[in-house]
């Protein structure tokens, strides 16, 4: 194992597990409500999980992307239905070519 490699990983997943803390916070705020602890753990455990999964196919661990947040602090509309369809429709474009 390269030490160096390590350490460069543990840094991403800092730096990812930061930004999912803020992303939490804005969409609560967004939503005008405080987040709670149970809420940034879970958000957290979630971003962990899916980076170890991640890294298990050699990929760099994953962020949580905030364009998601912005749409929701602009719209103040959140639904499953609509994240879920959005979020089939990007899987299928991950897995069929241009």
């Amino acid at each position: 194992f390269d030490l160096g490699a390590i350490i460069a990983v543990v840094v991403i997943f800092l730096v990812s597990a930061a930004e999912t803390i803020g992303d939490t916070q804005l969409v609560n705020s967004g939503l005008n409500r405080e987040v709670t602890e149970e809420e940034i753990s879970g958000s957290l455990a979630c971003d962990g999980f899916c980076s170890s999964i991640s890294s298990l196919f050699g990929c760099s661990p994953i962020t949580s992307f905030s364009q998601n947040v912005g749409s929701i602090n602009m719209t103040k509309f959140v639904n499953r239905f609509t994240i879920a369809t959005g979020t089939i429709c990007m899987i299928l474009a991950g897995l069929l070519p241009p």
